[in-house]
């Protein structure tokens, strides 16, 4: 009895060690639940946050400068002018109504009033702009895929979020086992407890009933500390999946799993990040954007088109063309013109502030390639490390099992040592925590690699 109550001792020891670990975890939800991949909660997630819709509203901005661009293309200026008012008739004592015009000596008739309706509309048709309409055009697609592209990028910081909030609650549904050991032990180590205080003629003191009350006390603290985070945690992930009742997926196991090599890690980034896709297609916009500038130094060729009338019934209408009437007539003409922009200083100026923008671009990619490579170093580095510390606990803890197994088997066969037993038993408990916080980091540091190199966080690695 005195080595039992030693063993339950150790195991009490450690196991709040154990739970201290547990405080930076959430709680465990029911297993019961329908599962939900990564993939599936990081689209609920981004489905349920406002700030989605903020990167679509300026991708839908971008679009609406194409179709702009789109129509500088058909009549890009059509202008129409009406004007109305009541104007006086005219009358004369010497001439016909068809020849007022003749009459020095036109009086109005003040008592012969009428609505006066003139309208003029006018229309310019682009012919030949020397390729300024089309650059135009690809200068706006340009930059609506570079908009589309830091749209990406942004969701994809919001999907590193959401997945450290699913592996936290991976890692808390692996040590909720471990919570209930541990509310078992304590159970029974009370029961244990009070059976030899009953029964009397053992070596367990006072001292060590007030431990284990301390160790109680300390356990429920800690216990608290987890449901408090454990509710802010599930606010959380009801936000993310709408308040379905979903649970993670478990660890995926990580034998034989090995990283690529380095070179085609780097490779893969630079032809994969949205960083660098965003860059070029920025360069390609100032590009179509600095054609379009250049050909406003060229004149512009376009057809015009002009039709005006105005409509007064108390005046009379002159049938001779070369008699200006305002305020009866009809008339329309088209023809080709040129438009020429004559301010060279400035169109020089444009190209100049273009060239900047280009040149800075180049720069800016150099810099993202050297920030994109060091990036990969130190995620691949980190997971090269986490995989490697899994893996190494992962073959300890296989062998602690069979060392758990053999003293065992020596219990039953009588000549075990329940010391050895409880050592191994400590080291099993001991390794499953560690496997389990392994799992979170090595799981981390693949979602982590994973958006270094532009590619879905899901992805895994096989050999």
């Amino acid at each position: 009895m005195k080595r039992l109550n030693t063993a339950f001792r150790v195991r009490m020891w450690w196991m709040s060690l154990c739970i201290g670990l547990l405080i930076v975890a959430p709680q465990a939800r029911s297993q019961t639940s329908q599962t939900i991949s990564l993939d599936d909660f990081i689209q609920k997630g981004l489905e349920s946050t406002p700030a989605v819709g903020v990167f679509e509203a300026d991708v839908e901005l971008s679009q609406w400068d194409i179709r702009n661009a789109r129509a500088q293309r058909i009549l890009p200026r059509v202008r129409l002018e009406t004007q109305h008012g009541l104007v006086p008739g005219v009358e004369s004592s010497s001439f016909p109504d068809g020849q007022l015009y003749l009459d020095p000596y036109l009086d109005n008739d003040w008592e012969n009033w009428a609505l006066f309706t003139r309208a003029q509309i006018e229309a310019i048709q682009p012919l030949y702009t020397w390729g300024a309409i089309p650059s135009a055009i690809q200068a706006a697609t340009f930059n609506a895929e570079r908009v589309g592209y830091e749209a990406e990028i942004k969701s994809s910081s919001l999907e590193v979020q959401l997945a450290e909030i699913y592996v936290g609650l991976q890692l808390s549904n692996e040590l909720e086992l471990l919570v209930k050991d541990a509310d078992e032990l304590i159970v029974q180590a009370r029961d244990e407890i009070n059976a030899q205080l009953e029964q009397g003629g053992s070596d367990f003191t006072e001292s060590d009933l007030f431990e284990f009350e301390v160790f109680e006390l300390e356990y429920q603290g800690q216990k608290a500390q987890i449901e408090a985070i454990s509710r802010q945690m599930d606010r959380l992930w009801a936000l993310a999946t709408e308040n379905l009742d979903l649970s993670p997926d478990r660890f995926e196991p990580i034998q034989d799993v090995t990283l690529p090599p380095f070179p085609d890690l780097l490779a893969l980034a630079f032809d994969q990040r949205l960083e660098l896709k965003a860059v070029n297609a920025g360069q390609q916009a100032l590009e179509a954007g600095k054609r379009a500038t250049l050909a406003e130094r060229y004149p512009t060729i376009y057809l015009g088109l002009s039709a005006s009338g105005a409509i007064t019934p108390n005046r009379p209408k002159q049938d001779n063309p070369f008699i200006n009437n305002s305020t009866n007539y009809a008339s329309a003409r088209f023809g080709i013109g040129i438009s020429q922009n004559l301010n060279l200083q400035s169109l020089r100026l444009k190209g100049e502030r273009l060239s900047i923008q280009q040149e800075k671009l180049t720069e800016t990619e150099q810099l993202l390639r050297q920030q994109i490579q060091l990036d990969v170093v130190q995620r691949l580095q980190e997971a090269e490390t986490a995989l490697s510390t899994l893996q190494s606990l992962d073959r300890a803890l296989v062998k602690t099992k069979e060392w758990v197994r053999h003293e065992q088997l020596n219990m039953d066969y009588g000549f075990g040592d329940v010391k050895k037993l409880v050592d191994a038993l400590k080291k099993e408990l001991e390794l499953e925590t560690s496997v389990m916080r392994a799992n979170h980091a090595w799981s981390m540091a693949r979602i982590r690699l994973n958006h270094a190199l532009g590619i879905p966080l899901s992805t895994t690695y096989t050999p």
